[in-house]
């Protein structure tokens, strides 16, 4: 615990929340707080109760910002964005965002993560299952014997391409009895095997290739969300009895697709054929999160503009006479999402007091007032910047300066 998160054990106010968090009074509601105040007293609360945090927040930009706040007290945050919903029969060739996502997943599934942070929109979309996505993970220990040809088909069905030599992320390679699966764009892990027996287990360098530090063991985890949950011939045949008579020769030239391997880019499309339920991102955050929910009013207002342009999406694919994606028909209103935070400990932040309801609909059973302020940048005005300190020590104030390396 750094010393500024110490500080706010001296503050009667911060005291009195996390009474009111272990004693189960929820949702409590935080006010008169700037976007820096937010995250410093989300990181404190996971570090005086020792729970894990999730922040919700109304847009990106925002999510943004405060993971790059929380930055500056701790290094295990990790920002989790919505799903971009193929709508029409393209290919987004951008991978950056489904791997960001299955990151922070993995990261999550290890434990690894003090604060996640998120969007309402990602949160109102449904996502594969999590009892799925984790269903098949693949744990290599030294000593342990194995099939090559069952390691080569398991890391196919996590979503790992076979290489000749692995470049970046979500590549593997099998060469006689070495095992290269690279981890991201930078690191891998070796695996060499004496007949069906591991040997040794080693990261190392995808560009140099040079071995960076031994292991005794390793679990590889998805290298995308789009773990398949039944075969594709299962899939195919729900496909058709579903849409075949509608729209015939869509559907024939999706099925072509995804016989030939090509099934990620319809998943959204034909949802509820590959899964048999839809998830939640509620599953992968974890119920023994404190959940912090930043500035309800602004949350429910995107929330209902996002409903008004999923229904606009929608009307205009029926003139259009194309298949709605049952990615877009799986989308929960924001209603749905405050129900299932229900049983969850919760916290509001806010800028402005509430009073007793707020914009929440819903009675707080606690409001707690704190004045916080933010003033402007210095930039290079060193000297009205020496000239502020030296009146807030002047008023026996306490300062503190923070920096980036």
């Amino acid at each position: 615990m750094n010393e500024l998160t110490k500080m706010l054990s001296n503050s009667a106010k911060f005291n009195s929340f996390l009474s009111e968090i272990n004693n189960k009074k929820s949702p409590v509601s935080l006010t008169g707080l700037t976007d820096v105040m937010k995250v410093y007293l989300a990181h404190a609360t996971g570090q005086y109760l020792e729970k894990p945090i999730g922040i919700i927040t109304y847009n990106e930009i925002q999510a943004r910002n405060m993971v790059k706040n929380l930055e500056f007290f701790t290094s295990k945050v990790v920002f989790i964005p919505k799903k971009e919903i193929v709508t029409y029969d393209y290919i987004v060739d951008s991978k950056e965002l489904p791997y960001e996502r299955i990151e922070a997943f993995n990261q999550l599934q290890q434990n690894k993560v003090d604060i996640v942070v998120t969007t309402i929109e990602a949160l109102m979309q449904g996502m594969i299952p999590k009892d799925v996505l984790y269903k098949h993970q693949i744990q290599f220990q030294i000593g342990k014997s194995y099939s090559l040809e069952q390691i080569k088909n398991d890391l196919v069905h996590l979503g790992y391409v076979r290489y000749d030599l692995i470049e970046g992320r979500g590549q593997f390679s099998m060469r006689g009895g070495i095992l290269d699966i690279a981890l991201n764009e930078k690191k891998g892990i070796r695996i060499e095997f004496w007949g069906d027996e591991v040997d040794s287990i080693r990261y190392f360098n995808l560009a140099s290739q040079r071995s960076t530090e031994m292991c005794k063991e390793i679990t590889i985890f998805p290298a995308h969300e789009f773990v398949l949950e039944r075969p594709t011939n299962e899939v195919i045949q729900t496909i058709q009895k579903e849409y075949q008579d509608k729209f015939e020769e869509v559907v024939k030239q999706d099925i072509e697709q995804i016989e030939n391997g090509d099934y990620i880019s319809k998943i959204d499309k034909y949802f509820n054929c590959f899964y048999e339920k839809s998830g939640s991102l509620l599953e992968y955050i974890g119920k023994d999160n404190i959940l912090f929910l930043d500035e309800i009013s602004k949350i429910k207002a995107r929330a209902k503009n996002i409903i008004e342009d999923n229904h606009n999406i929608q009307n205009m694919l029926i003139e259009k006479e194309k298949i709605i994606p049952e990615a877009i028909l799986t989308l929960r209103d924001e209603t749905t999402i405050l129900e299932q935070l229900e049983n969850q400990k919760t916290v509001y932040f806010e800028k402005q007091d509430l009073g007793t309801t707020g914009q929440t609909g819903k009675p707080h059973k606690s409001e707690i007032r704190f004045l916080a302020r933010e003033i402007h940048y210095y930039k290079s005005n060193m000297e009205a910047f020496l000239e502020d300190i030296q009146k807030a020590i002047n008023e026996e104030k306490t300062v503190i300066v923070l920096g980036r390396k």
